[in-house]
């Protein structure tokens, strides 16, 4: 997560009244048992207010957004869910609430995780609690795009490479993403050569990009998203220029 990284934290700088917040947050550490016993209604109020903050600042870091009205009604089980960036708060919803009452008995585990899936897909029409079947990996870093391969765990008998594989071009600023090239090792130009039209240019990746919307939409079909991918060890001579990442499927 970025705003965790070292450098993000280190260059943070807070204003006077942020400050202030700080020190009152300090003041206060150790005293939640006597505003629990005296104020009980009125800490009630702050750990709402608190959750419903945590729910959006950290749906909104993965890209989840939802009216303010909305999200406050969605904690509070005032609403059902209606889209899919609702469906997904709402699953955060309860597994927060999950931890929340269960933290001390919880013991990290596979089973934790597979649990916790579970409930941030409990709205979706996809099945959470398993493990993914596919891979992605981040081929390439820039300020504005990023360049990602899309596969399977199937070998190529000519090559021995992962087939399929889409190499996608996803731009940052824009939120959208292209196929630069579906096959192994074969870029546009080798596949219509240097003195290709643009209307065949143009034509070969439309097809590719429809290929891939038909793959995502298969992927989403069999209940997949960026929460079923995971890492891939990469072979010796790719390591240092790959990483491995999830991103929406």
């Amino acid at each position: 997560m970025h705003s965790l990284t070292p450098g993000y934290l280190s260059a943070l700088r807070f204003d006077g009244n942020q400050a202030a917040t700080l020190r009152a947050l300090g003041k206060y550490q150790g005293k939640q048992q006597l505003y629990a016993t005296q104020s009980p209604e009125a800490l009630k109020d702050l750990r709402q207010v608190a959750v419903v903050e945590s729910t959006e600042s950290s749906n909104r870091l993965e890209g989840v957004v939802v009216a303010p009205s909305r999200l406050k009604s969605l904690v509070i089980r005032n609403a059902t869910p209606k889209s899919r960036s609702e469906q997904e708060i709402a699953g955060y919803r309860d597994a927060l609430a999950l931890i929340h009452e269960s933290a001390m008995h919880m013991v990290f585990s596979e089973g934790l995780v597979l649990q916790l899936h579970a409930q941030l897909y409990r709205y979706m029409p996809q099945t959470g609690g398993h493990w993914k079947a596919t891979n992605n990996d981040i081929i390439e870093r820039h300020p504005y795009t990023l360049e990602v391969r899309l596969t399977y765990e199937l070998t190529d008998p000519l090559t021995g490479e992962l087939d399929p594989s889409a190499y996608l071009r996803h731009y940052r600023d824009a939120r959208m993403s292209e196929v630069t090239h579906c096959y192994v090792g074969r870029r546009w130009q080798d596949a219509l050569g240097l003195e290709a039209s643009a209307r065949t240019v143009l034509g070969h990746r439309l097809r590719m990009n429809v290929f891939l919307s038909k793959w995502l939409q298969y992927l989403a079909e069999q209940g997949h998203s960026r929460f079923t991918l995971e890492p891939r060890q990469e072979p010796e001579r790719l390591r240092g220029r790959i990483a491995s990442a999830c991103v929406d499927a």
